[in-house]
């Protein structure tokens, strides 16, 4: 879309130039380059030796946790041995962070969203909204399990499609 801004009290016109689909191009970007390790500039270590490639940009961009990290270290490629979580975990996390969305079981919910507030995952755990604020000392325990309780009745209210037929979690 083009919009032409008159400048006021002069004789040059000003352009915006809007890209319409930037938010859903953006986020197909992100899932396509996910598994394309020439542009991978951080490796994430799971407990159980399981080592994953990715982007600090998306990773600082879906996390607080991980911002303040890279913020904090200007190592050009870091390795990142992330304790108490094993290959599974980290794998539902990128899926998340790459995809906007991550498949989980009703019995796993409890521990995805337990490491989803440890590295404080936009959109799931906290306010982070991309402001880079720190949350870590805001909200009592309560607030928290409250959290999760919303977490857990949207999950109990989703429809999943799966191969098989519609089935309701």
């Amino acid at each position: 879309m083009l919009f032409i801004i008159q400048g006021v009290g002069s004789n040059m016109d000003k352009f915006s130039l809007k890209w319409n689909d930037f938010a859903s191009n953006a986020s197909v970007a992100f899932s396509k380059h996910r598994n394309e390790s020439y542009l991978h500039n951080v490796t994430l270590v799971s407990n159980d030796n399981h080592q994953v490639s990715a982007h600090k940009l998306v990773l600082s961009a879906c996390s607080e946790y991980f911002y303040y990290i890279f913020k904090n270290n200007t190592n050009a490629h870091p390795f990142l041995c992330i304790d108490g979580v094993n290959k599974e975990d980290l794998n539902k996390i990128m899926d998340y962070m790459y995809n906007g969305e991550v498949q989980v079981f009703q019995d796993e919910l409890d521990r995805f969203l337990s490491i989803a507030e440890r590295f404080k995952l936009q959109g799931l755990i906290t306010g982070f909204g991309g402001s880079h604020q720190d949350f870590t000392n805001k909200g009592t325990e309560e607030d928290k399990s409250d959290i999760k309780e919303d977490i857990h009745s949207q999950v109990n209210n989703t429809t999943v499609i799966n191969g098989y037929g519609n089935s309701s979690i």
